[in-house]
């Protein structure tokens, strides 16, 4: 989504095995995504691109009172909190001009004519919900396939209609494909072959994994990240985070965040 764990040697290794892999265009910026590009070589991959949501003026000052005592003990002063997109034209302007097989968004649709552009460059686009609701309005704007999210995802939740059920993911594959015959990506929790098998029997025509391959030599994260994520990770709740309800690792800062209300 946002790097870190996803960098181009995992990209790289998953569409090596037969698998397709994805590379971040969250936080990442034009020149980064080129040099992922090239790191790609002649592989094929896709880009994950975050649609931005409105700056909607929310009061910070409970989340900023709990992040001052982290700072505090480190002696640094929390930073101004500054709304921005992202350069999320910037990037359509770039997946455009330098297409690549798929382009996926969360956290939200992209534009009918944004859609159209990518499928004009020779993209497929794919988008992340987490409803049946939601799957409707990817419909609408000329999706291509839907990565159908459970709440058994181990990150954020790419919801973007805030009514959106917490289904299991094999009862929400089937309440998307009673609205659409788009293909179905399933995600959220998958971490073996029986789990690819169960998805695949419900009627997703593919999985996608994160969590699973975090522990593996290709991704990311130093050793003292990737331990974590072998023990049972725990819930935030729905109102913890304003990126969407994710799953961490239990650690003391998470622990603090746990207790913030959205």
């Amino acid at each position: 989504m946002a790097g870190g764990i996803t960098v181009p040697a995992l990209a790289r290794g998953v569409s090596a095995a037969g698998g397709f892999g994805l590379l971040p265009a969250g936080y990442r910026t034009i020149t980064q995504l080129e040099q992922d590009r090239e790191a790609m070589g002649e592989l094929p991959f896709g880009f994950n691109v975050f649609v931005p949501t409105p700056d909607q003026g929310a009061d910070l000052s409970e989340y900023l009172d709990k992040l001052k005592v982290w700072a505090d003990k480190l002696e640094v002063a929390p930073g101004d909190p500054v709304w921005h997109d992202d350069a999320y034209a910037d990037k359509i302007e770039y997946l455009v001009a330098n297409p690549v097989p798929v382009v996926s968004f969360t956290f939200g649709v992209p534009t009918a004519p944004d859609a159209h552009r990518l499928h004009e460059a020779g993209s497929e686009v794919w988008i992340t919900v987490t409803s049946a609701a939601e799957a409707k309005i990817a419909e609408g704007i000329g999706a291509d396939a839907l990565v159908v999210q459970g709440p058994e995802a181990g990150g954020h939740r790419s919801s973007f209609d805030a009514g959106a059920p917490d289904e299991p993911l094999l009862d929400l594959i089937a309440s998307v494909r009673s609205v659409t015959a788009l293909p179905v990506v399933a995600a959220g929790g998958i971490m073996d072959g029986a789990d690819i098998a169960r998805v695949l029997a419900a009627g997703a025509a593919a999985a996608q994994l994160g969590t699973a391959l975090v522990v593996t030599d290709e991704s990311g994260p130093n050793r003292s990240t990737r331990t974590p994520c072998c023990g049972r990770p725990i819930p935030w709740s729905p109102g913890s985070s304003p990126a969407g309800p994710p799953a961490v690792s239990p650690t003391r800062s998470s622990a603090t965040w746990k207790r913030l209300p959205r």
